[in-house]
């Protein structure tokens, strides 16, 4: 479990210089205080299930739920006082499906391996970069994948 409250605090002044000839200086203003951070579900939670219905089958059901997420931004591009907060993504909860059998073959132990993640196939919005308006219609949305299904088979000796 991660719950955060994360935002910016205080507004930066900065003279910006070039590195090379040291002529050519601007000065900066960012208005970045009170801004909540982007990039990240500011709330996480996660919680797992574990089923052992018979010997060596053994079957997980992993639940996350991601809310409080704001799209990223660049901090410079802040440059009046609007104080507008990034476009912030709908919560998401993901449902996760593992599931594995062991079994004993010569002296080497096989373990079979299925996993559905994002088993309800839920379309989600994983990330956004910001837009001018701060709204779904000028922010840039990544969407999460949807249903996957991966087996597996692995040796032990």
């Amino acid at each position: 479990m991660s719950i955060g409250s994360w935002v910016w605090s205080g507004d930066v002044a900065a003279t910006v210089t070039d590195d090379y000839g040291r002529k050519d200086t601007y000065d900066v203003k960012i208005y970045s205080d009170g801004l909540h951070v982007g990039d990240a579900p500011q709330t996480q939670v996660s919680g797992r299930i574990n089923l052992t219905p018979i010997a060596d089958l053994g079957i997980t059901g992993v639940l996350k739920y991601f809310d409080n997420h704001y799209a990223t931004f660049n901090p410079e591009n802040r440059n009046n006082k609007t104080r507008d907060d990034a476009y912030k993504l709908d919560s998401v909860s993901l449902l996760d499906l593992h599931a594995g059998y062991s079994m004993e073959l010569s002296s080497y132990n096989l373990v079979f391996g299925l996993h559905i993640l994002n088993l309800l196939d839920t379309a989600y919005a994983s990330d956004g970069i910001d837009g001018k308006e701060h709204n779904a219609e000028t922010t840039k949305i990544f969407y999460g994948f949807g249903r996957r299904i991966n087996a597996s088979i692995s040796v032990q000796f």
